[in-house]
């Protein structure tokens, strides 16, 4: 197991998991995350991504003011 930022993380895996980053990492930095995981991931590899969600009809609100969901 490593656990460390994933901006920092080099290599690539054949499993990663993380858990509530995109909360974490912000909207405008879900381009960057989702790029990580894909550079990191081995040709076939697997992703288990776990997030909190917000119902879609809110989320424009949520957008403008975010906070912890």
């Amino acid at each position: 197991m490593l656990l460390q930022d994933y901006r920092d993380t080099v290599g690539t895996y054949d499993r990663i998991v993380s858990i509530e980053m995109m909360e974490a990492a912000g909207e405008a930095y879900w381009p960057a995350y989702f790029e990580k995981i894909r550079d990191c991931l081995v040709p076939g590899g697997i992703a288990v991504i776990q997030v909190i969600s917000i119902a879609e009809d809110r989320f424009e609100a949520y957008r403008r003011r975010p906070d912890f969901i």
